[in-house]
């Protein structure tokens, strides 16, 4: 794709059509026919713990912040598989794998894109 945007007029038109191609997902209809389901889920895992901070770019794309403990990092791991395989209605399971996070893992940033249709 192309964009003659730039900058912040950028991250504008992709968040726009993210929030478009989600408004594209049909629902079952009343004679049974498959659903369309159109998502694009973005979030950032931070290791650190801490508070989130407001960034008008990631709320733009409807990014999720995630704080955690890297003391517990097979249940980061845990958590973060769940999260997926959710989002992905079930199709991405175990995405992250064994020793994934390690120990100098500082961040994840991670998009789950999901397309459903007949």
């Amino acid at each position: 794709m192309g964009f003659i945007e730039d900058d912040a007029m950028l991250h504008q038109t992709l968040g726009a059509i993210r929030l478009a191609l989600e408004s594209r997902s049909l629902a079952m209809d009343s004679k049974g026919a498959d659903p369309v389901v159109v998502s694009w889920s973005l979030s950032t895992w931070d290791m650190h713990g801490g508070e989130p901070v407001a960034d008008p770019v990631q709320q733009l794309y409807g990014v999720s912040n995630y704080f955690v403990d890297s003391n517990a990092l097979s249940a980061i791991r845990n958590l973060i598989n769940c999260t997926f395989e959710k989002q992905s209605d079930g199709l991405l399971k175990d995405f992250l794998p064994m020793g994934l996070p390690a120990g100098d893992t500082s961040a994840f940033d991670i998009a789950v894109s999901y397309l459903q249709a007949p």
